[in-house]
């Protein structure tokens, strides 16, 4: 990011007024592209090249939009992203917070679509590397964005990557930020951040545990330390998510209810977030302490809400992991007051409130409710 004469705002002639207009409006025509779809060799190709040769001098926000749509156009580009890698290394300090939260978002595409198997998937998660490390040091410039892009991408990092000790220290450094201000959250954010940090809570410790591989230089008590932080987020994004559900979206309450039925089952198998000896009592413990049985209880109602936004299939999956989830914690509350555990006990009201399921067959109709395969009674 020189920013320097070709993009010269007080650029005059009419050759350098349209070469300006070319590469202002370049990002933005390639993102409508890859957007609708439609990957035009002959349209992409051709400004990326000439992006990835003109890279010190674009504004970084143009940059960040150049690298989502390579991302989001499924493009292999291994020398753009190790390029972007080199411009970010070299001026992090000048990139917004927000550019940077683009580029982590642009790379989360990447390995959500096709993993880091591809041909520039090496230079993807050494660009992620340089990103993580930058939003550590400017930590205190933080905000929702890219905190939530951080840990939705950490969710997606291949084992010896999470646990290296630069990657921990990313996920301690935001989580610790999610859990003082959980209120700056917008609802879709939350609801990302929720099923992100799930998955780090049951993952990491069953990825700890097997060593996680060469490039693993974390210490046993830095993961541990990180996944206190983990459970001390998730429980202030589960918090906040319980007044804001209602704003969320009808995939981003799939989202929730995805991640509850992960937490439930995975908890209740596990013994609190992955092989621990705690058992049923851990599970029933963790899930009291997230207020598990309330999150559930505002999905229920909100799915009930807002059944009519929702398609056949995505509401008997969410139906489907609601139901899931209340057993699996009713079991484990079951189980562990019958061993004797000091673990909450089941509670007065069930998990699956008794007039979900009658609610959404009457709403969604006959003809619906064979396709929702809604089955089943509330757990005792």
């Amino acid at each position: 990011g020189s920013q320097s004469a070709p993009l010269s705002p007080r650029a005059t002639s009419a050759d350098e007024l349209r070469q300006l207009e070319f590469f202002m409006d370049g990002p933005f025509i390639l993102v409508a592209y890859a957007q609708a779809r439609c990957v035009l060799p002959e349209v992409f190709d051709v400004y990326l090249d000439l992006y990835e040769a003109a890279l010190a001098d674009l504004p970084y926000e143009l940059i960040s939009v150049v690298a989502y749509a390579v991302a989001r156009a499924g493009l292999e580009r291994p020398t753009f992203w190790a390029r972007l890698r080199s411009e970010v290394e070299r001026s992090w300090e000048a990139w917004s917070m927000s550019a940077l939260g683009k580029v982590a978002l642009a790379c989360r595409l990447v390995l959500l679509a096709v993993g880091a198997e591809r041909a520039d998937g090496e230079a993807v998660l050494d660009l992620l590397q340089t990103v993580g490390k930058t939003l550590v040091l400017r930590s205190d410039e933080l905000t929702f964005h890219e905190a939530t892009d951080a840990v939705m991408v950490f969710a997606l990092l291949p084992p010896s990557l999470a646990l290296s000790r630069d990657s921990i220290e990313l996920l301690s450094c935001v989580c610790t930020f999610m859990a003082g201000v959980p209120e700056e959250f917008p609802p879709s954010y939350l609801a990302g951040a929720f099923h992100a940090l799930c998955a780090i809570h049951l993952e990491m410790p069953r990825l700890s545990a097997t060593g996680g591989g060469a490039d693993a230089d974390a210490g046993t008590a830095e993961v541990v330390a990180a996944l206190g932080g983990v459970d001390a987020a998730l429980g202030a994004v589960a918090w906040a998510l319980r007044s804001q559900l209602c704003l969320c979206q009808p995939p981003e309450l799939g989202f929730v209810a995805e991640a509850l039925r992960a937490l439930a089952e995975g908890d209740a198998n596990y013994g609190g977030g992955g092989g621990g000896d705690g058992g049923a009592g851990a599970a029933a413990e963790r899930w009291a302490a997230l207020h598990g049985g309330a999150l559930l209880g505002v999905v229920q109602r909100e799915a009930v809400r807002k059944a009519h936004e929702f398609d056949a299939p995505a509401l008997a999956s969410l139906a489907r992991s609601i139901e899931a989830a209340a057993a699996a914690m009713a079991a484990a509350a079951s189980e562990a007051g019958a061993g004797g555990s000091a673990a909450p006990p089941v509670p007065r009201t069930p998990l699956l409130r008794p007039w979900f399921l009658p609610a959404l067959r009457t709403i969604a109709g006959e003809a619906d409710s064979r396709r929702l395969v809604l089955t089943g009674a509330p757990p005792a």
